[in-house]
């Protein structure tokens, strides 16, 4: 009735709105929970064989995708990092279903303590997320995670809010040009 016909003209109007800009960006959408629900990451890493991966939590728990969740019904998986909202486990496994794909950009932004080994080319969060590129690029990604990190701080402190929608805007237009497309 007139409820439900309410609800699509808001939905729409939510569509076109200011603050969905980014609305279809799913690599931004996905940056965004993986701030949410960090530390709830997974490396993943494809098998020998056609459908086969291994994905671990921590380095040594070893998870699985639930025959529920999308990402388990994919065949080939390349090497990288999913974020999951919980595990559940069985005698035989433990499982994870709401998950989604995450850029190493999203993890260094939004993730835990960063530390650069120069001389290995690779970025460690929080002690076990090994993620392979150049010393100078993870300095730098260091460098802006302080950068993001005080400008959300500035930005809940602030009163302004046309000067919080100026930095916010800002802020994620940085974000979303880092992010692949």
């Amino acid at each position: 009735g007139e409820a439900i016909d309410d609800r699509r003209k808001a939905l729409r109007n939510l569509r076109k709105s200011l603050y969905n800009e980014n609305g279809n960006n799913s690599n931004l959408l996905n940056a965004v929970i993986c701030a949410g629900i960090y530390p709830n990451v997974a490396h993943l890493k494809p098998g020998t064989s056609y459908g086969d991966y291994t994905m671990y939590h921590k380095r040594n728990e070893r998870l699985y995708f639930h025959n529920s969740s999308v990402n388990a019904k994919r065949k080939v998986y390349s090497e990288g990092y999913i974020c999951f909202y919980e595990k559940f486990g069985t005698p035989n496994r433990v499982s994870v279903a709401a998950t989604c794909f995450v850029h190493p950009y999203s993890l260094l932004l939004f993730g835990g303590i960063a530390k650069v080994k120069h001389t290995e080319r690779l970025v460690i969060v929080d002690g076990w997320l090994e993620i392979n590129m150049a010393a100078q690029t993870g300095v730098i990604m260091k460098e802006l995670r302080h950068q993001v990190d005080a400008l959300l701080t500035k930005m809940i402190e602030k009163a302004d809010p046309r000067e919080m929608q100026t930095m916010s805007s800002n802020m994620v237009n940085g974000i979303v040009s880092l992010l692949p497309a």
